[in-house]
């Protein structure tokens, strides 16, 4: 019986110093890189059930910007590239709870269709449908979707992906030019 058990751990020994080697042995597998925002908190865990859109390309303006920005108390001007903090279009909330002022942007509109718009789609919603001066979106849900008039008299158009540390996160499209 000693045999059989001497004979055992030297087995496992064996097998050990094998399994351990830096050939082509498999080792434990590294955890996925994590999706931040430059120089912001990653997203709160959970997603979002919000994909970020992509303008029509019948489109002849020319996107200034496009991409994913953080909304936070600091506020953001969306004619800067890329939209930095700045009270100039949208502020970010939290009394008498979370929301998404439009303030002091020149214009605001719903855009409650799927997908993406035009800069000459969501210029006409802004002409037609504007919402309320200072409009303040209580609570927004991920898929909220707007148009803007910046301060500079730029077309954008927004999408709440999802709330973030003290923000939100925006999927945010910003045009120069172009009919409308």
């Amino acid at each position: 019986m000693a045999v059989i058990g001497a004979a055992a751990t030297v087995v496992a020994a064996v097998i050990g110093v094998l399994g351990s080697g830096d050939g082509d042995h498999a080792t434990a597998a590294s955890p996925p890189p994590t999706t931040a925002f430059p120089a912001t908190p990653p997203f709160r865990s959970g997603s979002s059930n919000s994909t970020p859109l992509t303008p029509a390309t019948t489109d002849s303006a020319e996107i200034r910007f496009q991409g994913r920005v953080r909304l936070t108390s600091g506020g953001l001007d969306l004619d800067h590239i890329p939209p930095d903090s700045s009270f100039e279009e949208l502020r970010y909330e939290t009394q008498p709870g979370p929301g998404l002022r439009v303030d002091p942007a020149l214009a605001a509109a719903l855009w409650r269709t799927s997908g993406a718009p035009t800069r000459k789609a969501c210029a006409h919603a802004l002409d037609t449908s504007p919402l309320s001066p200072d409009h303040r979106f209580d609570d927004p849900a991920p898929g909220t979707t707007f148009c803007l008039r910046t301060n500079r008299d730029r077309v954008a158009f927004v999408q709440v992906l999802q709330a973030v540390d003290e923000g939100l996160a925006l999927q945010v499209i910003v045009w120069d030019g172009g009919p409308g």
